[in-house]
């Protein structure tokens, strides 16, 4: 029986509230910008809603890559903004590392690459629209009605890149989907299923259903008062209360560093560990047993301690559960705790669902290539500053609009899903 492979990341990238594409957004989050703005959508009982949304000038027209294939204006407008999102990300990839489509879908056809979604909910806008259209006395046609169902997203970006026929995987795990999809890519190339896989990654969420449900449920937030929306998003904050509903996309393409090698592509890092968890202990709030089982599992894959890791892009919402995560990071990392770097994302880009866990990636990628790790914006707000005794997992992190300049060796990528969903994926500079 072959040994197990080693799994690398040749290319990532993504489209995001802060950017057109990844580096974009990396410049827009190193110096703690938020993209939390108030949008036109009428929610009953609230008058301006607030939102991180993608800028509609960044998805019009198709992508140039498209547009050589005769995807026309017409075809794009037909697709789900998710899988438009998706596409776009995809685009961005191709462009910035210089692969090859053609070869993606010859391996595609092959079975020797996977696609791997990571998806967390149907189209929120498509089936708003939908909905809107039945109560008005419309029927939807079938191509309308069937946009409405999980699936959907992933069929229209498998056909517009060219994937018709071949190994395709969705995964589906709330704010862990992408950390999900991230684990089946790493597991099936480390265990030789599938030579390479294309992680796809996205969520259109912000919609008048997405909003008011989440309004209910009393986990999104609202500016602080006489501040402007921006304000809105807050993690690891005395007055953190709710996270800003965001959308947006990733893609990332893995593969062993033999075929990396025999292609071409050079190697950005390399996944040393991969764990993912399901618990039922609470619908909302992450169950600390599964956050710490997960973490150390990771670890063991790896065969790594603690200290050796220094950086964690974990959840980090503004809700119930960043008091939990601060708590199971200083378990575990005991005594190391205070080199810990903790930043969280959400506050800048939004919560996305599915794809947030593969954003935290592409953080954790520039803090290893790049050496640069992002703020969490908002924490130098004067209001509710950010205490010790709730979210100081280090003491550094707290610096709120100053982004850290360290070349770390190994960082982690985090996230929590509705329903005791957990995943962990820890990343590390290659050595050949």
């Amino acid at each position: 029986m072959d040994e197990d492979a080693r799994v690398v990341i040749v290319a990532g990238d993504g489209v995001t509230p802060l950017g057109e594409n990844w580096a974009n957004t990396r410049e827009a989050l190193q110096v703690g910008e938020a993209a939390a703005q108030y949008v036109d959508i009428p929610v009953t009982d609230w008058e301006q809603p607030v939102a991180a949304v993608v800028d509609d000038e960044w998805l019009t027209p198709p992508p140039t890559f498209l547009q050589r294939k005769g995807f026309t204006t017409s075809m794009w407008r037909k697709m789900s903004r998710t899988a438009q999102l998706g596409v776009k990300a995809v685009g961005n990839v191709l462009d910035k590392r210089k692969i090859d489509l053609g070869l993606l879908q010859e391996g595609f056809r092959a079975n020797k690459l996977a696609v791997i979604f990571g998806i967390a909910m149907p189209d929120m806008r498509w089936t708003e629209k939908m909905a809107a259209a039945v109560f008005r006395g419309r029927a939807p046609r079938i191509r309308e009605a069937l946009g409405t169902i999980p699936n959907t997203p992933q069929y229209d970006t498998l056909r517009a890149l060219g994937f018709v026929r071949g190994y395709g995987l969705v995964s589906s795990g709330a704010c862990a989907s992408g950390l999900n999809a991230l684990h089946e890519a790493y597991w099936g190339i480390r265990t030789r299923r599938y030579q390479a896989a294309l992680v796809v990654a996205a969520d259109s969420l912000v919609s008048r259903i997405a909003l008011k449900v989440f309004r209910t449920m009393r986990v999104l937030s609202d500016p602080l008062e006489g501040r402007p929306p921006a304000s809105a998003g807050r993690a690891w904050r005395s007055d953190s209360a709710g996270f800003v509903l965001g959308e947006g996309a990733t893609a990332l393409v893995l593969t062993s560093p033999e075929i990396a090698d025999s292609m071409r592509w050079p190697i950005l890092v390399e996944i040393v560990g991969s764990a993912v968890c399901f618990s039922s202990y609470s619908l909302i709030a992450p169950d600390p047993i599964a956050i710490k089982r997960v973490i150390v599992e990771a670890m063991g894959i790896a065969g790594l301690s603690p200290p050796d890791v220094e950086l964690m892009i974990g959840h980090g919402a503004g809700t119930v559960g960043d008091q939990i995560e601060a708590d199971v990071y200083r378990e575990i990392w005991g005594k190391a705790a205070p080199q810990l770097l903790a930043p969280s994302l959400k506050p800048g880009l939004g919560h996305w669902m599915g794809p947030i866990g593969t954003a935290n990636a592409l953080a954790v990628i520039d803090a290893i290539t790049l050496g640069l790790v992002p703020p969490t914006a908002n924490l130098d707000l004067p209001s509710g500053t950010p205490t010790h005794e709730f979210a100081s997992v280090c003491d550094h992190v707290m610096l709120g609009s100053d982004s850290q300049h360290r070349q770390v060796q190994v960082g982690a990528a985090g996230g929590a899903g509705l329903a005791g969903v957990y995943a962990q994926c820890l990343l590390s500079k290659f050595r050949g």
